[in-house]
């Protein structure tokens, strides 16, 4: 090899070298930042319910959709009011249930019968009429998606078990009782700030 071109060789080649190291020497490029995904309304929605149930409240969310955002409305409403109710039905039922294993009681004893009238009443004349305490509606490539949020103080239901004295005199010491109702304090204290 000829001392030029031995010379032009080193040179590629200690330039090579200075470029890969370089190269590698450079910090990686930084990753992205996490992109947040933001909450559906129906995610939303369901933590408010979540949150409301944890601080004793019944709570229910309603969903539809409809082209027509008036029977999105109506059909969210409609939704939200009977899962509002079966979630009653479900605490009263827990009630009777729990309440009759710590009585002794068979939980078809009649004491227990104003159970199911107390939750048939509080359906029909709190419930059926109930309006959301919040309501939201989002358009996707023309559907329009409505949610609704519905919920009642737990006060009603004692309201009604008061009425119905020895009841609630067999209840009202129950551990059963107790939890379901455990909140009535925080939220009275809440309401009237």
């Amino acid at each position: 090899m000829n001392p030029a071109t031995k010379k032009i060789s080193t040179r590629t080649l200690c330039t090579a070298a200075f470029i890969l190291l370089c190269g590698c020497a450079t910090p990686p490029a930084p990753e992205p930042a996490a992109v947040e995904i933001p909450q559906t309304f129906f995610e939303d929605f369901q933590a408010s319910a979540a949150a409301l149930l944890d601080s004793g409240m019944l709570a229910a969310v309603g969903s539809a959709e409809s082209k027509s955002p008036e029977l999105a409305h109506n059909r969210a409403l409609t939704d939200g009011r009977r899962r509002l109710a079966r979630l009653l039905e479900a605490k009263i039922d827990l009630l009777r249930r729990s309440a009759a294993d710590e009585t002794g009681k068979p939980a078809d004893d009649p004491v227990f019968n104003p159970l199911d009238t107390i939750a048939q009443t509080m359906i029909r004349d709190r419930i059926q009429s109930l309006s959301p305490t919040r309501i939201e509606e989002e358009t996707i490539s023309g559907t329009v998606y409505v949610y609704g949020l519905m919920q009642l103080n737990p006060q009603l239901i004692i309201d009604q078990l008061i009425k119905e004295k020895a009841l609630y005199e067999l209840l009202k010491p129950t551990q059963a009782f107790i939890l379901l109702f455990r909140n009535i304090g925080t939220l009275e204290a809440a309401s009237a700030e």
